[in-house]
Formats: structure tokens, sequence, C-alpha cells
């Protein structure tokens, strides 16, 4: 029987698995760790009122060797490229995703800044648009530059409120109502004719820092997130259509909650989002890279109710769980923005459906932050998944690719194929 990790948790991806610590996962103990990581997310974004809605949580990934058709520098001049466009934001995403890492293991040993070869990556990876503007009701959406592979894409958004209309820094933004009962919208669709029709996916809008919250101006990226296994591809130059139903802010209770979003404007902005690039898929040889052991494990989580079926805990709130299991890679591709895998495994406890863990270093030592995205598929004896990166990467500095479960074993390392 096959079940989408995405379903198990109504769209909430499923906490990726790391090296650095034993994370096989049953849908009950994916629920509960998912539940403490939002409940510590919900504290750090109202104590730093970011105004960010981020998508997934942080892994240690990196990516490999990379070939790609959209060039922006030509012989006679440099191109104002995508990767310009997007520095500051992949700036501000490592950033996040650095404090997340150490927040996560304070020994994380992360890149401190974002490389020149990073922006030529994104550069070749994406496009600058002839700024395509869309004005409704008093107020103008401009798409200037995105770029992405077959997986995910971000896309930069300058947006003009109404005159006299403040966009400050404190709030959570969105482009889209979400009111409950509200008829479903096509955010993204294809053009009549194509091949395939837009599968899952998620949509996340971050502001970009703002050099003057008072005004009534303000950038966004918007992160597209396509689901494992669906025929879309963002860089196929199939054309595809954002559909924007304007600006809204998210308003929340007394209790922090979330209480539905308050429109700034409204109004149909849609943009022709097509790319066309072809980024290098990277197939690492995983055939050998089985691993597994015997694992006894304890947790507790403060103020997080425990879930039916999750492990045994005693009287402090203190889980243990004690099991055997095995993991055989079936395969790991990486790409300039994601990768993918998929193993299968046996384990003596059935709430256990282990994952792939892997590590990708740097040559200069480091780690690379990324995020889970892209969902995947849980069977009875395989799992699959796909990671996306939080800011792309500078992939010629790949040094090798850890696999295995230091708990259980000596993890093996592999090479890139060059």
């Amino acid at each position: 029987m096959k079940r989408r990790i995405s379903d198990l948790l109504d769209s909430v991806p499923a906490d990726p698995v790391e090296l650095k610590e034993v994370t096989p996962l049953s849908s009950s103990r994916i629920k509960e760790l998912t539940m403490s990581k939002l409940e510590h997310r919900e504290m750090r974004e109202k104590k730093h009122r970011t105004g960010l809605r981020r998508l997934g949580f942080n892994i240690l990934v990196a990516a490999a060797t990379i070939s790609l058709l959209t060039v922006t520098v030509s012989a006679a001049e440099y191109i104002f490229g995508a990767g310009d466009w997007f520095k500051g934001r992949m700036e501000q995403q490592l950033e996040e995703g650095r404090t997340q890492a150490r927040w996560e293991d304070p020994d994380a040993n992360v890149a401190e800044t974002i490389s020149q070869g990073q922006i030529d990556t994104v550069n070749r990876l994406g496009q600058s648009f002839q700024e395509q503007t869309v004005t409704q009701n008093g107020a103008s959406m401009t798409m200037t530059a995105a770029y992405g592979d077959a997986h995910v894409m971000h896309a930069y958004v300058r947006v003009k409120a109404p005159q006299g209309t403040v966009l400050p820094d404190d709030i959570l933004y969105n482009f889209f109502s979400h009111r409950e009962g509200e008829d479903g919208f096509d955010y993204l669709t294809v053009a009549d004719g194509s091949p395939y029709a837009m599968g899952g996916y998620i949509i996340e809008a971050s502001p970009l820092e703002d050099g003057d919250p008072t005004d009534n101006k303000k950038d966004f990226d918007i992160a597209i997130t396509g689901q494992l296994g669906q025929e879309a591809a963002f860089n196929d130059g199939v054309a595809k259509y954002l559909h924007l139903g304007g600006l809204f802010e998210q308003v929340v209770d007394a209790n922090g909650d979330e209480d539905g979003y308050e429109p700034f404007f409204t109004g149909d902005f849609t943009f022709d989002i097509g790319l066309i690039n072809q980024a290098e898929v990277c197939k690492v040889d995983v055939s050998k890279a089985g691993y597994g052991g015997h694992v006894v494990r304890q947790w507790t989580h403060e103020g997080v109710p425990h879930n039916e079926g999750c492990a045994p805990y005693d009287e402090n709130g203190v889980h243990t769980e004690e099991y055997d299991y095995t993991v055989s890679p079936d395969y790991l591709y990486i790409s300039p923005l994601t990768a993918q895998w998929k193993c299968h495994f046996t384990c003596t406890d059935e709430r256990i459906a282990p994952g792939l863990q892997f590590q990708i270093v740097m040559k200069d030592g480091t780690t690379a932050v990324g995020i889970g995205g892209g969902g995947g598929e849980l069977g009875d004896d395989f799992s699959s998944g796909l990671t996306i990166f939080s800011a792309p990467l500078d992939l010629d500095q790949v040094d090798y690719i850890l696999i295995g479960d230091p708990n259980v074993g000596e993890p093996m390392r592999l090479e890139l194929p060059r």
C-alpha cells in the first residue's frame, strides 16, 4: 500500500532526515516532531517578528555539478541576471538557515556568506523578465526575475500598494486570502494545450528586507515547490501562469492564533513564469551504501501533547524507542537546487519508517543549509523524499557525501562523479 508523506500531515512537509541524529520516522513520530518544531518556530517568529512564513525544517545538505542552457553573461557585456536580483534574498535565507541549524546543533559548521559562484548559478538557472507589470484597483505588481529547476522555483515580485497604504515589516503577508469557506482558486496553471496539468504544490511568500517599512512598496520572494512525482517541471519551457489575488495581512487573535487574512488590496495579477533551462542531475552511486543496526533512543517534548501510537513514555514524559532496522538506498539524485532520494527498509517497530540519512560536505569543510519540501511517498517497506536547498550553491565546491547512521556504524563516504 502506497501512501504520500504529504498526505500524512495535511500538506505540512514531513520532518527531513539528518545525518547527525537517528531519524527513522513513523507517521505519529513525524507529527510529534513537526508539532514540536512548529511550536518552537512560532515562539521564535513572535520574538523576532520577522514577518516571514517558513516552509519546512532545516537539514544539512548541499549539491553537485551543473550544466545549464540559459546564460546571462555575454562576450560583449554583463547582463543583470536573476542571481543579481536574488542576491539579497539568498543572503537573508542563509542567515535564517544558519540560525535554525545552530539552534538545532550549536556546533553546526555553516557557510557565512553567499559566494559569487552561487550567484552565477542562479544567473544560469533563471532569467530576468522585461518587468511584467499588472495594475489593478490602484495597486501594481511587477514580476522582475525568477529561477528554478524541475521541482522548485523562486520569483521576485515588487508590490506597490495604493497611495497612502503602509506595508510594515512586522506582519505576516500572503498573496491569497485563504478565508474559510472560500471557493478554491488555481494559483498556478499551464497554458491550453500543455502536455500535462499542474499537480500538487506549495506556495510561500517571504518579504525581502525593506529600506523603508513606512511606504507602500515591498519586494517579495515567492517560492513554489512542486510535489515529488508530478509531471510538471518548472524549467521545461511550458508556459505557466502564476495568479495572485492581491496582498493580504494575516490576522491573529489575542492568543496568537491565525484568524484569517485582511486585504491591503485585491485583484487579478497574472504572470507568465515559464522558464527554460536544463539542470544536470548528478546520480550518486549508493548501491553499496546500506546501513542499519540496533537503536535505543529517548526524547521528550515539553508542552506538546503525546500522540496516540507514539513511543511509550514515563511519568516525566520521556519517550523510549528500541528497535533494529536496515536501510538499502535505491537512488540519490542531486541537482543545483534539490536532492531526490528513495530507499527500502526493514524495521522491527512497525511505527518506524526509516528515511535515507545523508550529509553533503563542501570543500571548505562547511555544510550547506537546506529545507524539507516536496513531499514524497511512504510504503510498507520503502520511503522517498525531496530536499529543497534553502540557498543555491556553487556546486563545483561539493567535496563528498556521507551516507549512514553514525549511531549504528561509520557513515560511508562517497565521491561525486566528475
